[in-house]
């Protein structure tokens, strides 16, 4: 499954574009901290879900090359610690 299509990821990205939309607009004293801040956050999530979901891609791949691509999918819904 492709990140991009992940409704987990399409919410963070939008939630990201809102947070750009809106900081110039913020009062000084908070644009520089809290609203970058949130824009480091949200850029951390995103990456964090783009490396779990190649992490997964990665883990499936190496562990089920001889198995068959459906039987690999029932692994790709297991969670990373």
């Amino acid at each position: 499954m492709n990140y991009e299509n992940l409704p987990v990821y399409k919410a963070t990205f939008d939630l990201l574009l809102m947070v750009y939309r809106r900081t110039p607009r913020m009062q000084r004293d908070y644009r520089y901290t809290l609203g970058e801040e949130a824009k480091r956050a949200l850029q951390e999530v995103i990456s964090c879900i783009y490396q779990a979901n190649l992490r997964d891609t990665i883990w499936c791949v190496s562990r089920c090359c001889s198995a068959s691509w459906r039987a690999c999918a029932s692994f790709r819904t297991r969670t990373w610690c």
